[in-house]
């Protein structure tokens, strides 16, 4: 996927290079690219960005990829087409983002949806009643929505998030489930530190058993009994290896680790971390005056 974005990136500000013409206001591009769509920053624009704003400063919401063809073509002083829109929360921001996506060449892909969607139910974003689900018919049945629905209104009121800001809301969820997990379960996050739907349900799971402190001993113990077979194993590798040449026990062992590589392989990710296609690991700020 990465060596896509790059083609795509390249093909895209090979185009904008061709499109580039001198005015009198200074270089423009034509509008054979779509407009990058802005917004002026929420009011709870994570607490990183606060400092970079000036009255001028708009957030980028739709059209990244574009963004960074541009500049590759000509530099932030390009004159292009920007459509701006009214958004009143950090979430609201992202929903926008995530429809705006549906309409761009290189669209997200349903995993990647569905992970935006579950963080949006996270945020509470699909709560003032309107329907939402038909928009994502084509990435997941009602009830895998429904599900994620559950699982995001249990978590919010688990964790009492209604009425926090973007950043309190994500310090109290990675928190609360930090408190229960602990060390004993990693906890997976998406871009935008948000921990994953799966990681959630493994949260929701352990609540659920109505003792968080039996579980806690029991994953205690297991460790201990999975560090008491490592030891044995490696006891018993010991004696038969000792009795090879160095470069018999290289062969063996990087036969035998290429063999649990294959294993491993053809098991599920566990450390898997959701990818964004046409979303930055930051919010893209631009200035009026001096970009674009």
């Amino acid at each position: 996927m990465k060596g896509l974005l790059v083609e795509h990136q390249k093909s895209m500000a090979s185009e904008a290079k061709r499109d580039v013409k001198p005015t009198a206001q200074g270089p423009s591009l034509r509008g054979n690219i779509p407009a990058l769509v802005v917004c002026k920053p929420p009011k709870d624009l994570p607490e990183t960005y606060r400092a970079k704003l000036t009255d001028k400063t708009r957030v980028l919401v739709d059209g990244y990829q574009r963004y960074e063809a541009i500049k590759e073509a000509g530099g932030l002083e390009v004159r292009v087409s920007i459509t701006e829109i009214d958004v009143n929360s950090t979430a609201q921001l992202m929903r926008k983002a995530l429809e705006l996506n549906y309409g761009n060449s290189m669209p997200l892909t349903r995993g990647e949806k569905l992970a935006h969607v579950f963080r949006l139910l996270l945020l509470g974003e699909f709560d003032d009643g309107s329907p939402w689900r038909p928009q994502f018919e084509d990435i997941a049945v009602a009830s895998t929505l429904s599900e994620y629905k559950r699982l995001a209104d249990f978590t919010r009121k688990e964790l009492r998030l209604e009425g926090l800001t973007f950043d309190q809301l994500r310090v109290t969820l990675v928190e609360g489930m930090r408190d229960v997990l602990g060390e004993f379960e990693a906890i997976h996050y998406d871009s935008k530190g948000f921990p994953s739907k799966r990681s959630v349900s493994k949260w929701e799971q352990v609540l659920r058993k109505g003792d968080v402190e039996a579980w806690r001993k029991e994953k205690t113990e297991e460790a201990a009994r999975r560090a008491e077979e490592l030891q044995d194993a490696s006891r018993s590798l010991t004696k038969p290896l000792e009795r090879m040449s160095p470069q018999t026990r290289v062969a063996v062992l990087q036969r035998q680790l290429a063999i649990a590589r294959a294993e491993l392989a053809d098991q599920p990710d566990e450390e898997f971390k959701d990818l964004f296609v046409d979303e930055p690991e930051e919010f893209i700020l631009i200035d009026e005056d001096e970009e674009f």
